[in-house]
């Protein structure tokens, strides 16, 4: 509410249900990079998933486990690739005109990382596809 200037609950209420990016991933036709939290409580990680089954041009996420919509606080953040370095080197690297791979990446506690494919990767959260 305080982002949107609206002071009334049931006005923010209404407004809320406008949001949507249905339609908006159809329209992305560049590399695209989401960092996420696991445990985003703004924008729920299964949100990032519908939006990123209709980007069909390249794309990766990173995903931090256990972190929140800053990813900050979280061990696999603090032990894992740092967010803003991670993504300085992805837009060096796509001003430097590399080509990237569609890919899922999620750092674990202990900072590892580990790729799957997008699909397994929502299995494994029980976050249920869409169809």
């Amino acid at each position: 509410m305080y982002m949107t200037g609206i002071k009334d609950e049931g006005e923010f209420d209404k407004f809320a249900q406008t949001l949507s990016l249905k339609g908006v991933g159809e329209k992305i036709k560049c590399p695209y990079l989401i960092l996420a939290g696991e445990d985003d409580h703004l924008s729920p990680i299964e949100f990032t998933y519908d939006l990123l089954e209709t980007v069909s041009s390249p794309k990766q996420l990173l995903l931090f486990e256990g972190a929140d919509h800053g990813l900050g606080g979280a061990a696999s953040a603090a032990l894992g690739p740092n967010p803003a370095t991670f993504l300085a080197d992805w837009f060096k690297d796509r001003m430097d005109g590399k080509s990237i791979q569609t890919k899922h990446m999620k750092v674990d506690a202990t900072g590892q990382v580990h790729e799957s494919t997008f699909e397994e990767a929502r299995k494994a959260l029980s976050v249920p596809i869409l169809v």
